[in-house]
């Protein structure tokens, strides 16, 4: 009956009273009810003759929630961002309502394609509470947390970068992934926050694992020297001597 009284207020041209149908039909959850069909409608009622944009994009966020794959649903969201980003925020709000029942990959799936939008757009605090989101229910996505610290670098938030980046390191795949992010980090310690002295202890965290990193012991030892701390220059020196090729030893 729904269904019929909705095609009836179509052919009408009776706007309001068909979206009343419609939308009553999704709050009633019908499990016979196609609420890609439903959506869809409602995104041509809102966009068109009731003039409703932050509707419009609930439900255009809603399509793009339950049918992830569907190229089309994307990229009417997309234009409609391109439009008016404003809308971005309602769009994300209406994502998670429809997520809260998906599949954990379905969910970061979705989630990550808003956060590039969000990036694309400029808003990087949207972007961050979908990642910080996606690593709720992945701690470990390495992906994802390596996502974070690219918006992180952006907007030049170094403490929050610092404490990511430490974690990451501690879940890093392998040693040579291990320490190169502890090398950025210690980049970031030294030239970003000015703290020469964490970036000693990271430098040295690399060297005790493989005492022969050799872009570890150059920033260590060049720390040392610009702070003049000649004892702790001999000791990586000599400590050096033990680990270093012979054409390092003679050069």
């Amino acid at each position: 009956l729904g269904l019929s009284l909705a095609a009836y207020h179509e052919r009408s041209e009776n706007a309001e009273d068909e979206m009343e149908i419609w939308q009553s039909l999704l709050d009633e959850k019908d499990p016979e009810l196609n609420a890609e069909q439903a959506h869809e409608r409602l995104v041509s009622l809102y966009g068109g003759p009731l003039a409703d944009p932050i509707e419009m994009v609930r439900h255009a966020a809603a399509l793009f929630a339950i049918t992830p794959q569907s190229d089309a649903h994307l990229e009417n969201l997309r234009g409609v961002f391109q439009g008016s980003p404003e809308l971005l925020k309602p769009a994300i709000e209406t994502l998670e309502t429809e997520l809260e029942s998906a599949q954990p990959e379905v969910r970061r799936n979705c989630r990550l394609v808003l956060a590039t939008e969000a990036q694309s757009l400029l808003q990087n605090n949207e972007a961050i509470g979908l990642i910080e989101r996606m690593l709720e229910d992945n701690p470990n996505d390495l992906e994802v947390i390596s996502r974070l610290e690219e918006i992180l670098r952006e907007e030049q938030e170094w403490e929050q970068l610092h404490d990511v980046m430490r974690n990451h390191a501690e879940i890093a795949p392998s040693p040579e992934e291990q320490h190169k992010i502890r090398m950025e980090l210690a980049n970031v310690l030294r030239h970003a926050m000015g703290d020469a002295k964490g970036s000693e202890e990271v430098l040295l965290l690399i060297l005790e694992t493989e005492p022969s990193h050799h872009e570890a012991f150059v920033e260590l030892r060049d720390i040392r020297t610009e702070h003049e701390d000649y004892p702790g220059l001999t000791e990586i020196l000599e400590r050096r001597l033990y680990v270093c090729s012979a054409d390092e030893k003679t050069s």
